[in-house]
């Protein structure tokens, strides 16, 4: 991790000393200052440093701002939202995030467009604000479905069919994780889309089900290099174990989910594993474990200012006092 930010700062500076000389001799600061910024940044963000990646788009949208690149500083004022989101400013994230959609439509910026709607279904979602939340999630499908793009189609379904579960909809969800699957570009589109269908089946408590289309994921998962769909494939097995009751298989495919994303140097998605398996070893009581993993968790929340800081210490708290 340190390395890489190591690396990182090292084009940074490359970036701004570059910048400099190119504004003496033309008297415009260089589009590739704000660009190299805003690669650091989303790497950052990627790597789950949000305060590093947060000052990373910052000093980015200065740039793009004195060069007037409206897109560039729409994409930073988008990664800023996400990272408001993450901390858990959703007004903020909401501001930030106004009359971007309708300027990376203008300049065909269908992705980040896409992105826009889905930040904001994110937001109004976690507000339990449901139908706007479907409203910006089928948004971001009509632009899937404007440019022909499946995969675009696809992830506004899963979003779809995520919100489904949150709440307790079997119906609505097994629908629209069915359709991504039906139209799924990719083996990727159509692990995700097994892995939704595999979460569907959880709510509705039919376990046989649910590991059958999470094996199809698996299946998908091998025919790609795709960390990501792996992590979720491991993550949705531990989950359904876990329900069952099976702790030694769910903490078996949480501890094979947390080896994968500590090479991603995700951790905001490590602390959440870590978490989830200290949850398992209160329930067997094995509390000193518990309380091992929780003490890494609350650093990883203190560092990137994670909302779940307050809940994790609680949490650390009852099981120091459970293991006197």
């Amino acid at each position: 991790m340190k390395s890489r930010i190591f690396v990182i700062a090292i084009i940074m500076s490359l970036a701004f000393f570059s910048g400099r000389l190119l504004t003496e001799k033309s008297g415009a600061v260089p589009m590739v200052f704000g660009q190299t910024l805003q690669a650091a940044a989303d790497s950052l963000f990627l790597a789950g440093n949000l305060p590093d990646a947060k000052e990373s788009y910052y000093r980015a949208l200065s740039a793009y701002d004195k060069s007037a690149d409206s897109p560039g500083a729409a994409y930073c004022r988008l990664g800023l939202a996400k990272i408001a989101f993450f901390e858990g400013y959703f007004t903020k994230a909401q501001k930030l995030t106004s009359g971007l959609d309708s300027l990376f439509l203008q300049h065909n910026l269908w992705l980040s467009a896409f992105e826009t709607h889905r930040l904001l279904g994110d937001i109004f979602a976690k507000r339990g604000q449901y139908e706007n939340a479907v409203w910006h999630y089928r948004a971001g499908i009509n632009i899937g479905e404007q440019t022909g793009d499946k995969a675009m189609q696809c992830a506004g379904l899963r979003l779809l069919g995520k919100l489904s579960v949150l709440r307790g909809s079997f119906h609505g969800a097994n629908l629209a994780f069915s359709q991504a699957l039906e139209i799924a570009p990719s083996a990727s589109d159509s692990g995700y889309a097994y892995v939704g269908l595999g979460d569907t089946w959880v709510v509705d408590e039919n376990y046989p089900q649910a590991l059958a289309c999470l094996d199809s994921a698996e299946i998908q998962a091998r025919t790609v290099a795709d960390s990501v769909l792996w992590a979720e494939v491991y993550g949705a097995k531990a989950q359904t174990y876990r329900k069952m009751g099976n702790y030694h298989r769910a903490l078996d495919f949480y501890g094979k989910q947390l080896d994968l994303i500590k090479t991603r140097s995700d951790q905001l998605g490590r602390a959440k594993t870590m978490m989830n398996m200290a949850a398992i070893f209160e329930m067997q009581k094995q509390y000193a474990k518990a309380a091992d993993f929780m003490e890494e968790v609350v650093l990883i929340f203190e560092e990137l200012n994670s909302p779940e800081t307050a809940m994790a210490k609680e949490f650390l708290d009852r099981l120091k006092k459970s293991g006197h």
